[in-house]
């Protein structure tokens, strides 16, 4: 079942979960900087976790955020029901694909590959370098178009959202003590020194003067 509560926890929650993905890059990046202990590995890891870091801080955190909290504004201050709600999960779930290709993209070779596996498979360091540049150029490319069928998902929901009807404010409950009983119903009018309440599951509304009136509480509900 698709709400927009779920909605909103889950762009909240992907976005943090990268954001403490962040954190830890950044302080390995330190680390590997200080003068605490020798390099870590070799340079590359190094610039590779510079480019994932770079990247969720600066889309992935605000760009899911926003999102989410968008949603939130316009279902909670707003009143506005949140319509298309399938095409906004569809569009989350390309957006998140399309960045893990992009952040696969910039990390390039895979750092566990032999020599001699290389020479086998591509026949030579400079075969393999020109397979992996092929193969990052084409994740960037596949993660292009997934993020732009996202947006255009995103840009449907919002337009169908648009053009949804306000959430009509509901009318008050009254709640009507009269001679030792309760009568609570919703308010018809209040003219003439009387009230009248029609009461959920009776045909007619009741007509209640304002002389037999003991207490008046008004409410969302009965």
């Amino acid at each position: 079942m698709f709400t927009s509560r779920r909605l909103i926890l889950a762009h909240l929650w992907i976005a943090f979960a990268a954001f403490g993905v962040a954190l830890l890059l950044g302080a390995w990046q330190m680390l590997a900087r200080s003068p605490l202990r020798p390099w870590i590995s070799d340079p590359e890891w190094y610039y590779r976790s510079v480019t994932a870091h770079g990247t969720t801080m600066a889309y992935v955190l605000p760009t899911l955020v926003a999102m989410g909290f968008g949603y939130f504004v316009a279902e909670t201050a707003l009143g506005r029901p949140l319509i298309g709600l399938r095409w906004a999960w569809a569009g989350l779930a390309l957006a998140v694909v399309g960045l893990w290709l992009a952040l696969q993209a910039a990390a390039g070779a895979p750092g566990s590959v032999s020599y001699p596996d290389i020479v086998r498979r591509f026949g030579g360091v400079r075969q393999f370098e020109v397979a992996c540049a092929r193969r990052a150029s084409d994740a960037l490319r596949r993660a292009k178009v997934i993020m732009a069928c996202s947006l255009s998902l995103l840009a449907l929901a919002i337009f169908v959202w648009w053009w949804a009807p306000a959430r009509p404010a509901p009318a008050p409950r009254l709640q009507i003590s009269v001679g030792g009983s309760t009568v609570c119903g919703s308010l018809l009018s209040a003219d003439g020194q009387q009230f009248r309440v029609q009461v959920d599951g009776e045909a007619g509304p009741r007509t209640i003067p304002f002389n037999r009136i003991e207490n008046v509480r008004v409410g969302p509900s009965c």
